[in-house]
C-alpha cells in the first residue's frame, strides 16, 4: 500500500519581526514590513521564510478562504442570476496541535502578545553544558563574521558545540544576535552558524547556554504598535527607539505534499488548551489570516523546517507534554503566601481558553476585498474548567458561594535537558494570577462515582500574586513560561537562518 497524500504533511509558523537593529536577510527570510498588510502585494513582501526553528507539532487544520458574492438581480428582473461579483474574501479556521515542550513558543507568543524584549529577560540563558550558568564573557578583536573570540577567558571547550551564543544589547547593529555554535577550534575561539549579520567585533558582552526560559504575558495592545508602548524599560535596557515596532501577525505555512500553502498576516484570535489524564496535552488555535498564497516565492520546500537545530537528543526535540508531568494547584489568592504542595489538586481534566476577542470582519476601502487589521473588540477573556474525579469535599463550591478570589498554577515537567552541568527540565508553567469559580456541576449518574466540574474565569489581581513571576504588564491575567532548547525571542529578529 502506498503512502497517502497528507501523511507526511508539515506546518511551520513565524512572526514578522521588524525590531531594533533587524537581523534579517530580506533575500532569504522575507522583507521587513512594519504594517499589517492591506493588499496581497504587501502581504507577499512581508511573508517570512520558514526554517530550522519554526516547525509546529500540528495534528490537523481547517484554515480556509471564504468568498462572498453580490448577486446581480432586481425585483423587476426575471428569476435567475445573470452574473455576480466578489465583494469580500475572508480567511479563518482552526489548527489543532499536540503540545510539545519545543515548537509552541511562536504560537504562545502570538496568542498572549508579549515577551520581554531586553537582552536578559526573555528568554533567559539559564544553563550551559560547559562551565558557567550561563557562560559569559567579552569578545576580543579576533572575532570574525563566522567566529566568536575571547582571549581574556580562554574558556571554550568541545561541550560548547550545539549550544547558542547571544550578543548583549549594547547600542549597535550587533546587539541581540543569536547564533548556533558548530565548532570549537581552541579555548579562545568558537565557530558560529550562520554568519553574523553584523560582526560583533571586540568588546561585546555575550552569553552561552543550551537551556532557555521564555516568559509570556498578556499584551496591553494588539495590532501594530511599538515595543515602548508595552515595555517601559525598553529604551533603558536596549538601544531601541520610539519607532521600533512589535508585530502580532506572522506567516503560517503548510506542506500538503501537493503544494505548499502560505498564509500571510496570520493572527491568533483564541487558543484552547485541553488536558486529560488519559492523553497528552492538546492545543487548538483559531486563526485569522489576511490571505493565502499557493505559489510562494520564499517557501518552496519544507526540507529545512524543524523544531530546533543544535542539541540533537530526539526526546528533547519531540517530547510531548504528558499527563504524568502535571502538578495542578489551586488556593485562595494571596500577595504573601505562595501556592505549595498543600494546594495540590488531583484532577482528571482541565481546559484553558485564551480569547482575544478580535474584530475579524471589518473591511475598508484600503483593505479592498480583504479584512482590515484585526483588533481587540471588547475585553480579553480567559476562562477554563477543571474536573475533580471524586467528590470528597465542598471546598470549591464554598469558594463559589463566597465569591472568593483564588489563584492557580499548572506546571508540567518533562525530562532533563541534555548536558553534564544542566539541571533544567523541559517545562511548561501556566500561572493564573487571580481567578474565581463561576459555576460548578456535581451530577449523580446512577451508581457511578460522583465527579465535580468547576468553571473559572481569570482576573487581573490588585497586586502581585505570591510565588508567581513578576509581570511587566500589570494587566496580565496569566503568565506562561516555557523551558526548552529554543534560544530566540519570538518578537525579535535574532537569527538569520
Amino acid at each position: 500500500m502506498s503512502t497517502g497524500k497528507g501523511i507526511t504533511s508539515k506546518a511551520a509558523f513565524r512572526l514578522n519581526k521588524p525590531d531594533l537593529n533587524v537581523d534579517l536577510s530580506p533575500v532569504t527570510n522575507g522583507a521587513v514590513v512594519t504594517v499589517y498588510p492591506t493588499s496581497p502585494s504587501v502581504a507577499a513582501a512581508g511573508a517570512q521564510r520558514m526554517g530550522l526553528y519554526d516547525q509546529i507539532p500540528f495534528l490537523s487544520e481547517s484554515v480556509n478562504e471564504t468568498y462572498e458574492f453580490q448577486e446581480q438581480r432586481t425585483l423587476e428582473g426575471q428569476a435567475g442570476i445573470s452574473g455576480h461579483d466578489v465583494v469580500s474574501k475572508l480567511g479563518a479556521g482552526p489548527i489543532d496541535m499536540d503540545f510539545h515542550y519545543l515548537g509552541m513558543d511562536n504560537i504562545l507568543a502570538a496568542t498572549l502578545g508579549f515577551e520581554k524584549p531586553s537582552y536578559n529577560d526573555s528568554p533567559t540563558f539559564d544553563e550551559s553544558q560547559s562551565a558557567g550558568n550561563p557562560m559569559t564573557g567579552t569578545t576580543t578583536a579576533g572575532t570574525t563574521s563566522t567566529t566568536l573570540e575571547d582571549t581574556g577567558a580562554s574558556q571554550f571547550v568541545s561541550d560548547n558545540i550545539g549550544e547558542f551564543v547571544r550578543i548583549a544589547d549594547e547600542g549597535d547593529g550587533a546587539e541581540g544576535q543569536v547564533r548556533r555554535i558548530t565548532a570549537n577550534p581552541d579555548t579562545d575561539n568558537l565557530t558560529v552558524t550562520p554568519a553574523w549579520i553584523t560582526n560583533p567585533g571586540a568588546g561585546k558582552t555575550y552569553q552561552i547556554a543550551r537551556a532557555f526560559t521564555h516568559t509570556y504575558e498578556c499584551s496591553k495592545l494588539f495590532g501594530v504598535n511599538t515595543f515602548a508602548s508595552h515595555y517601559s524599560n525598553y529604551a533603558a535596557e536596549t538601544s531601541g527607539n520610539a519607532n521600533d515596532v512589535m508585530l502580532h501577525f506572522g506567516t503560517l505555512v503548510f506542506d500538503k505534499n501537493v503544494s505548499i500553502w502560505e498564509w500571510r498576516g496570520v493572527m491568533v484570535n483564541s487558543l484552547t488548551l485541553t488536558y486529560s489524564a488519559k492523553e497528552s496535552l492538546k492545543a487548538s488555535a483559531e486563526l485569522v489570516p489576511f490571505d493565502l498564497d499557493l505559489a510562494s516565492s520564499i517557501n518552496t520546500a519544507s526540507t529545512n523546517w524543524k523544531y530546533m537545530t543544535g542539541p540533537t537528543t530526539p526526546i528533547h526535540l519531540q517530547e510531548r507534554v504528558m499527563p504524568a508531568d502535571l502538578t495542578f494547584r489551586v488556593g485562595d489568592w494571596s500577595s504573601g503566601t505562595a501556592l505549595d504542595s498543600g494546594d495540590n489538586i488531583c484532577i482528571s481534566d482541565f481546559t484553558l481558553n485564551i480569547n482575544n476577542n478580535f474584530d475579524v470582519e471589518t473591511q475598508t476601502t484600503c483593505s479592498g476585498l480583504y479584512r482590515a487589521e484585526p483588533l481587540r473588540n471588547g475585553f480579553r477573556e480567559i476562562t477554563g474548567t477543571f474536573t475533580v474525579p471524586r467528590y470528597t469535599a465542598d471546598t470549591f463550591i464554598t469558594a463559589y458561594n463566597n465569591d472568593t478570589m483564588q489563584m492557580a498554577s499548572a506546571v508540567f515537567e518533562g525530562s532533563t535537558l541534555t548536558g553534564s552541568n544542566v539541571a533544567s527540565k523541559n517545562t511548561l508553567k501556566i500561572w493564573i494570577r487571580a481567578m474565581k469559580i463561576t459555576g460548578y456541576s456535581v451530577p449523580v449518574q446512577g451508581e457511578n462515582i460522583i465527579v465535580q466540574t468547576f468553571n473559572f474565569k481569570a482576573f487581573i489581581p490588585t497586586s502581585a500574586s505570591a510565588g508567581m513571576p513578576s509581570v511587566t504588564n500589570s494587566n496580565s491575567e496569566i503568565v506562561v513560561q516555557t523551558i526548552n532548547n529554543n534560544p530566540f525571542n519570538a518578537f525579535r529578529a535574532q537569527n538569520g537562518e
